[in-house]
């Protein structure tokens, strides 16, 4: 579940960037590498990069995920927490980000740190699992030797406290780090700093359904339309080949019509050999889809759009089922799909073939009845 903060607008899906990186099939020239990218998001933008990433990669292992980043997030930008907010003892992983234009060094992270030991301390939060440094730039040689020995974090922590963190942590912070919060500090195990980098996060968010609305996607061409095999093929075309042999009955008034009946109809023979060709076409539009998206939506709603586009064409009063399947297939190829990101990639093979797909989907039951 994605908890956010009433300040903040929620983030169930991937929010637009503004002039983002959203033409995806427009050819060379716009794709602006991810990891570039990255460097040129807002800080708030970041925490959404951040957030999208623990929602999609590795929420499975959280009951809750939570967006605390701003003003009084106690060194908390994101939030997993393990188990559920009635648990007697809860656990949490916290990610803090830092989007600066250098790596991050020790200086930028001792008030950080001091928040993690001061609110824990004082039982806002648990001490975490795990406290992740996230980054778009990575870190510095000097403080990743600190966090590689967590000893020497701590040291240098404590001998920073008064000059960097006294005042920048909370109003309520001991002027010298003394008694029962020094001790706290001198306990607090500084092996759960650790950092992700920017190519980690690139790579892993690809993964996620939100990649391609952050950062495109670099387009792999389409495959060559794959050829109808000599046979049919009993898994992917039994559903629609029994509707168009159907409505060839109909039309030439033999029932059954057989694969062996278009000796007698050459040209029915004809537009069931095109048919095929545009039933495949679709095929490798859907190949398409699955090497360039993260998953079938795309396709999906392409064809909705299709079933809802011809639709006024199947009702249009006809003689025979042959008749509708041509008026379906005629509307199929001058229906304007102009809000699919698919539109650049349709051929009207695909077009025709969008009408046998929807057959196979069931949303179109038979060509002679009525079978919307």
């Amino acid at each position: 579940m994605l908890v956010v903060p009433t300040q903040f607008a929620p983030v169930p899906v991937a929010p637009p960037w503004p002039g983002g990186n959203l033409n995806r099939l427009m050819g060379p020239g716009a794709y602006i590498e991810p990891i570039k990218r990255l460097s040129i998001f807002s800080p708030e933008e970041f925490e959404i990069f951040v957030l999208q990433w623990v929602e999609g990669h590795v929420s499975q292992k959280y009951s809750e995920v939570q967006w605390r980043g701003g003003a009084g997030d106690k060194g908390r930008d994101v939030v997993g927490w393990l188990n559920h907010s009635n648990s007697p003892v809860r656990e949490c992983d916290i990610y803090q980000c830092k989007h600066y234009d250098t790596p991050v060094t020790p200086e930028d992270i001792w008030k950080e740190l001091a928040k993690v030991c001061y609110f824990s301390f004082i039982g806002d939060y648990p001490i975490p699992n795990n406290y992740y440094i996230v980054t778009c730039k990575g870190v510095g040689n000097s403080l990743q030797d600190l966090i590689d020995k967590p000893s020497n974090l701590k040291k240098e922590l404590i001998d920073k406290w008064d000059k960097k963190c006294v005042g920048k942590v909370g109003k309520n912070i001991p002027g010298k780090l003394v008694g029962p919060l020094k001790d706290w500090v001198d306990n607090f195990d500084f092996s759960i700093v650790k950092t992700l980098s920017p190519s980690r996060l690139i790579t892993e968010h690809s993964n996620t359904r939100f990649h391609p609305y952050v950062f495109g996607i670099t387009v792999k061409a389409r495959p060559t339309p794959i050829t109808p095999p000599a046979n049919i093929d009993d898994k992917k075309e039994v559903r629609y080949i029994k509707c168009i042999l159907e409505a060839y009955g109909e039309h030439a008034n033999i029932k059954p019509f057989k694969i062996e009946s278009f000796s007698a109809y050459p040209m029915l023979k004809k537009h069931f050999e095109n048919s095929r060709i545009s039933f495949y076409s679709v095929e490798t539009l859907k190949e398409f889809v699955r090497d360039n998206f993260p998953d079938n939506s795309h396709f999906d709603s392409l064809l909705t759009d299709f079933e809802r586009g011809t639709f006024h064409s199947f009702c249009r009063p006809c003689n025979t089922g042959f008749e509708r399947m041509i008026n379906v297939c005629d509307s199929a190829v001058q229906l304007a799909v102009d809000s699919s990101i698919l539109k650049p990639q349709l051929t009207p093979d695909d077009r025709a073939g969008m009408c046998h797909h929807l057959v196979n989907e069931g949303r179109i039951q038979s060509w002679v009845q009525n079978g919307r």
